[in-house]
């Protein structure tokens, strides 16, 4: 990977925490940010924040994390809560020698985030996340209570994972903003969301961009629920 390449991802890091939790932070330069580039930084974390009070915000990537990577960061996550932002960008989940074809890498970051009481955003963009991926994610989700913002744009997630992650948001009062772009959502996916903010009256943003949503009532109508939410938590 080029220097420029680096550097661009690195960008991309910092826009997207910014952009999504610039106020969610009681102040964003005050903040420690971590790049990790491989499976030996992943292991060095515990060691290098012991001692640090500040806000963390870990980056993670264009890099392969392996099985045992995950396992590693999912363990690190379980306890800490000195760890606020996690971002995974253009990263390869679990590695060529993993599991991951059996959701090893996601099924233990799922239950890390179950037992995690500090992290408020995470961003899993270009990771090659599946359907039954996200209906992973949407376990952790139905019991963790600290997370404000998940990004999960540029993956494969169609409307079979959009059904188990909607389900989900309808008893969720914690989860802020919700990005999916560039995906593979249909007006399937868009109805299921439809019905689950019907009943969650806590997202305020959910961006569905560059997907396959053809139906135009559907996406006015997931806006007009979205502006009812804002006005409702002003």
């Amino acid at each position: 990977m080029t220097n420029y390449r680096k550097k661009y991802l690195k960008y991309k890091a910092k826009y997207i925490t910014l952009k999504h939790l610039g106020g969610q932070l009681d102040n964003l330069e005050d903040t420690l940010s971590i790049n990790i580039v491989g499976d030996e930084d992943i292991h060095k974390l515990e060691r290098m924040l012991t001692g640090i009070t500040k806000p963390v915000i870990v980056n993670i990537i264009s890099t392969d994390i392996s099985t045992d990577g995950v396992e590693a960061l999912a363990n690190f996550l379980t306890d800490n809560e000195t760890l606020k932002v996690l971002n995974i960008i253009s990263t390869t989940i679990g590695g060529s020698d993993s599991l991951i074809e059996t959701n090893a890498g996601i099924a233990a970051l799922s239950k890390a985030l179950q037992l995690n009481k500090g992290l408020i955003g995470l961003n899993l963009i270009g990771a090659g996340l599946t359907n039954k991926d996200v209906a992973a994610l949407a376990d952790a989700l139905n019991i963790n209570e600290s997370l404000l913002t998940l990004g999960l744009d540029g993956n494969e997630i169609g409307n079979m994972g959009i059904e188990a992650l909607a389900s989900v948001l309808k008893g969720n009062k914690t989860l802020k903003e919700l990005s999916l772009r560039n995906n593979k959502i249909g007006n399937d996916g868009a109805k299921e969301f439809v019905d689950a903010l019907e009943e969650n009256k806590t997202l305020v943003k959910l961006n569905l961009g560059f997907n396959n949503i053809t139906d135009d009532e559907l996406l006015g109508k997931i806006k007009e629920l979205i502006n009812r939410n804002i006005e409702s938590n002003q």
